[in-house]
């Protein structure tokens, strides 16, 4: 098996507005299918092709690609 395409796609997952100290937040949620920490298109390279169950092989690439994001932080 291999992947076949990579494609981003942002949703809005509804959620309720509470009351709460700092007042009301917004009714949904805003969230990205395919969370990459960077520009998600700039790793299509490395995704499509690959096998899907080689998670850490994924990483790596997207760490090379990107930088390792733990070492970035403050």
């Amino acid at each position: 098996m291999r992947i076949a395409d990579f494609r981003v796609t942002p949703i809005a997952i509804s959620d309720p507005p509470l009351l709460n100290a700092a007042g009301l937040h917004a009714p949904y949620a805003l969230r990205v299918v395919a969370d990459v920490l960077a520009d998600p298109e700039g790793v299509r390279h490395l995704v499509v092709g690959s096998d899907p169950f080689r998670l850490n092989a994924l990483a790596r690439g997207t760490e090379a690609h990107f930088g390792d994001a733990h070492q970035r932080r403050p």
